[in-house]
């Protein structure tokens, strides 16, 4: 008996509820959807327009044009399987990039079936990421579960149109890809011709690493499909397809193959210090000198290195228009340093970029760091040099 009435209460609460939403909740009602793309609000403007977002199937070809009598007026026809439906509505609002709002005059012979007062619009808003839009729509749609369908389809077409507007990132090419691994092999043949076998066989590992950083930066800071290889003669590259986002992002990809080398640094010279028995411990104490020579020298403060590059943040980040003079200086310094010490092959490598130096406009293509992105590239800056040289110098001596 107790089951009976329960299943009893259970079917007339369900009818009580459905009657409700079906009947009772009537009206007009107020349906929106918000949506944030990485797109410019003229880009997403054309999609509008264009009625794309109209075909939320690829199997339903739609055909939109505007009458020749009144261009306001929008016929819209979308094919699908047993028919066609046939939409007209009316431009209420036509805002470039702004706001766009339509009426619906007629469907399939019906005239106004939502209401004179119903209307279907988007509005864009600009963000710093891109565009913020919400579509939205009002009218008499009959009850709430009219509404959630409503609601439902204004989804699938916000949907659509993120997906349509936004950007596509660049793929990795193949052919690009079995190129820098072909050239990456014969890097690693220069290095064993320059340095014999055991060296290459100890830099290319970190070179790769150092390069990594950077590979890994720019994934963190949304670059698309970064590339990164090893240079014949030269060291390695890590190349990005787009230009940074914003100051801090090229400092902080500048500054990351220097900073993730510090595990290789610290690592090894710890494991030989500490850890690994002869002579293991020798090939690690040596491959941690030689990992705190290549980052410590990368991070010298001159073009195109990666210290340049931190550096030049900065200082155009304080001062833009005397950032040239002081790159020109301390370019100029460290290429002494390298005459000085007989490197004239380093010294050459950054005579080129004291001519990098001297081309700069004295305009930073980035609004200036924050006091705090400031501070942490500086501290990160610092403490990364100081490690890289205190371990090469623990090593070699000097």
């Amino acid at each position: 008996m107790i089951l009976y009435a329960l299943i009893g209460a259970g079917t007339f609460a369900l009818s009580y509820a459905y009657t409700f939403f079906s009947q009772v909740a009537r009206g007009e009602k107020l349906v929106s959807v918000r949506r944030r793309m990485p797109a410019e609000p003229a880009h997403v403007w054309e999609r509008i327009l264009d009625g794309s977002t109209a075909n939320v199937l690829p199997d339903m070809p739609v055909q939109r044009r505007h009458d020749d009598e009144d261009p306001d007026l929008i016929e819209t026809r979308i094919d699908f399987d047993g028919g066609s439906s046939r939409r007209l509505e009316r431009i209420v609002v036509n805002e470039p990039a702004e706001r766009y709002v339509l009426h619906t005059e007629e469907i399939d012979g019906t005239p106004e079936p939502y209401g004179s007062s119903q209307w279907e619009g988007y509005a864009l808003r600009p963000t710093k990421k891109g565009t913020e839009i919400s579509v939205a729509a009002q009218g008499s749609y009959g009850s709430v579960i009219s509404a959630f369908r409503l609601w439902l389809a204004l989804r699938r077409r916000a949907n659509r149109l993120k997906a349509l507007s936004t950007p596509k990132a660049p793929q990795l090419d193949v052919a690009s890809a079995q190129n820098d691994i072909l050239i990456s092999i014969m890097a690693t043949a220069s290095f064993i011709f320059l340095f014999g076998i055991d060296y290459a066989l100890i830099l290319v590992p970190l070179l790769l690493l150092h390069e990594y950083g950077h590979f890994l930066a720019m994934q963190l800071t949304g670059q698309p499909a970064p590339r990164m290889l090893l240079v014949p003669f030269f060291g390695g590259i890590a190349v990005p397809n787009q230009p940074h986002k914003s100051a801090f992002h090229d400092a902080f990809v500048s500054l990351m193959g220097p900073g993730l080398s510090l595990v290789a640094t610290v690592g090894l010279y710890l494991a030989g210090t500490m850890v690994l028995p002869q002579p293991y411990a020798w090939w690690a104490i040596t491959a941690a000198g030689i990992c705190g020579f290549l980052n410590a020298f990368n991070l010298l403060p001159a073009l195109p290195l990666d210290g340049g590059h931190v550096v030049r943040t900065l200082c155009e980040s304080v001062s833009p228009g005397t950032a040239r003079y002081a790159l020109m200086a301390l370019g100029a310094a460290c290429a002494l340093l390298m005459i000085s010490k007989g490197f004239i092959g380093f010294a050459m490598f950054m005579g080129l970029g004291l001519m990098n130096a001297m081309q700069m406009s004295g305009h930073s293509k980035y609004p200036p760091l924050s006091f705090f992105g400031g501070s942490v590239i500086l501290i990160g800056y610092l403490l990364a040099a100081a490690i890289h040289v205190g371990v090469y110098m623990l090593v070699f001596g000097f």
